[in-house]
């Protein structure tokens, strides 16, 4: 069988690498599947999920993406602050990010879990890893069409999952990356407001838009399976709302 054949998958296994695998919709699967273990064997298989589906899959979450109506009006609103809006996206071009109002430049490399402060304050790490830089280089993507700050979104959003692998039986109150509080507030606006400012650019790849998704599943994983109490839980619940509503490709929105 040729990698290169068309199909339609459901109840797939979107990414088979640790730690976590996602189970996606995108219309009827399995059987295909057990068809290619049947009468090619485990090669072809891991050719299939590995090559195959991930640009099937990247190209159904293009096609299914609502921007126009998730943006609505962001645009008007950039250009009334096009100044503001720019500077602060080569601020984060850059790799200076303020957190706790404590500004920090890295290298070429971020590391998602160093603490600048002189104190070790713990919350500028666990601010940082909020991402609310990321709207900045969305809105300038929005005002200005520049494809340096998709291709900057896109290495730092890699980074970031590359670094931050999601703990799969940990507290919610504990890591640095992984508490719950920030997987909510990630996922009840920043991630969600670069993912449809960013997702027609090239440089979101179909491996990029396979880790966005995975990411995205495991965040979803990580507020079902331990969410807390009081304040934390109202962004917990609002993240986890946030990946139903918007993402129904999951089986389990």
């Amino acid at each position: 069988m040729a990698c290169q054949q068309d199909f339609n998958v459901r109840h797939v296994h979107l990414l088979h690498q640790p730690p976590l695998r996602v189970p996606v919709h995108i219309a009827g699967h399995q059987q295909l599947l057990s068809a290619v273990t049947h009468q090619h064997g485990d090669a072809q298989l891991s050719c299939l999920l590995q090559h195959c589906f991930p640009r099937r899959f990247a190209a159904y979450v293009r096609e299914t993406l609502n921007p126009e109506r998730y943006l609505a009006g962001e645009r008007e609103g950039i250009e009334t602050r096009a100044d503001t809006v720019r500077a602060c996206a080569e601020r984060v071009f850059g790799h200076t990010f303020i957190s706790c109002r404590v500004p920090y430049t890295f290298g070429k490399e971020i590391d998602w879990e160093f603490n600048p402060t002189y104190n070790g304050y713990e919350e500028w790490p666990w601010q940082l890893n909020r991402h609310p830089e990321w709207k900045y280089l969305a809105r300038a993507y929005l005002l200005t069409g520049d494809e340096r700050y998709a291709a900057e979104w896109a290495e730092q959003l890699v980074s970031w999952a590359k670094q931050a692998q999601v703990p799969e039986n940990i507290s919610g109150f504990s890591t640095i990356c992984w508490r719950t509080i920030e997987a909510g507030i990630r996922m009840t606006k920043n991630w969600h407001y670069a993912i449809h400012a960013f997702y027609r650019s090239p440089y979101i790849t179909d491996h990029v838009m396979t880790t966005i998704f995975k990411s995205v599943w495991e965040h979803g994983f990580r507020l079902r399976g331990f969410c807390s109490a009081a304040n934390w839980l109202i962004m917990e619940l609002s993240g986890l709302a946030h990946i139903v509503m918007l993402y129904p490709i999951f089986i389990e929105s």
